[in-house]
């Protein structure tokens, strides 16, 4: 003799089985699929390269607008003349050193850390037109700000200005 109570339950035993294995089917396809990782964190660079010198006439090149107001106040302001030589902008990956096209010499710029939420700490290299390591040193630059530095390169000022966003 058949219980009644063990019928009753079948269907939901049957329902109860489907559910889980539907359950155990999903979580693998689920995990199959390959979880995103969070996109590095990157900077934007731009890299001026200027000749500086005094010359009969002044001329200031209107590429270094960004510059102005840095190349109007001492030491720079000393000499009249102010000539691009190279502007490039990269796309700085963290930990990863971007060499930068310069006409006179070399320079490497590479992405350590964010300081804070609007500082990058920067690694910085630079060798001058004879292959001499000048700088190498880090620094933490604001978004908005110009870290600068020249040289003498024969008879004319050689000027790099960094800046990131």
């Amino acid at each position: 003799m058949k219980s009644r109570t063990s019928s009753a339950f079948r269907p939901m035993v049957k329902t109860a089985l489907v559910v889980g294995l539907l359950a155990i089917a999903s979580s693998s396809v689920a995990d199959a699929q390959p979880k995103k990782q969070p996109a590095a964190p990157t900077v934007e660079c731009t890299l001026y390269e200027v000749s500086l010198e005094n010359t009969k006439t002044p001329k200031v090149d209107a590429d270094l607008k960004p510059l102005e107001k840095k190349l109007a106040k001492p030491p720079f302001s000393s000499w009249n003349t102010q000539t691009k030589l190279t502007i490039s902008t990269k796309t700085l990956e963290k930990t990863k050193p971007e060499a930068y096209p310069v006409k006179v010499g070399k320079a490497s710029i590479m992405f350590d850390s964010m300081a804070s939420k609007s500082q990058v700490t920067l690694a910085i290299q630079i060798d001058n037109g004879a292959g001499k390591r000048i700088l190498d040193t880090k620094i933490n630059i604001s978004g908005a700000d110009f870290f600068m530095t020249s040289r003498e390169e024969g008879k004319t000022q050689h000027l790099l200005a960094l800046t990131c966003k």
